[in-house]
């Protein structure tokens, strides 16, 4: 099991997430749950305008769906896109998955753990 770095359990803690419960190790990458970032979202007061968000790709017939969406913490605005296909996902709801995608990566950005932590 890899050891979490002081910077991510720091940054956990000061929105309120227990990193033993919020993160699991996958192959040496931590990889946090999306109810723990919709839990730094809300503690951060991170923002999701709904009329920033671009629909990329839709076509719920072949279960692909991509979405950039755009967040909002304070006077700082980050995006990220979030998709979803059969060969990245295995539910039948692509729209819901590529929603979530996106405002995870969105959250990681506002807060400082992009490239650290992965949903």
């Amino acid at each position: 099991m890899a050891k979490m770095s002081k910077f991510i359990r720091d940054i956990l803690k000061a929105n309120d997430v227990d990193p033993r419960e919020a993160c699991w190790d996958c192959h040496g990458t931590w990889v946090i749950y999306h109810k723990s970032l919709e839990r730094i979202a809300a503690k951060a007061s991170i923002k999701f305008p709904p009329e920033e968000t671009r629909v990329l790709e839709a076509n719920g017939a072949n279960g692909c769906a991509a979405l950039m969406v755009v967040g909002q913490m304070g006077d700082h605005t980050e995006w990220a896109t979030g998709e979803a296909s059969p060969s990245n996902n295995k539910n039948s709801f692509a729209y819901a998955m590529a929603e979530k995608r996106g405002k995870d990566r969105v959250i990681l950005k506002l807060v400082g753990l992009s490239g650290e932590v992965y949903s």
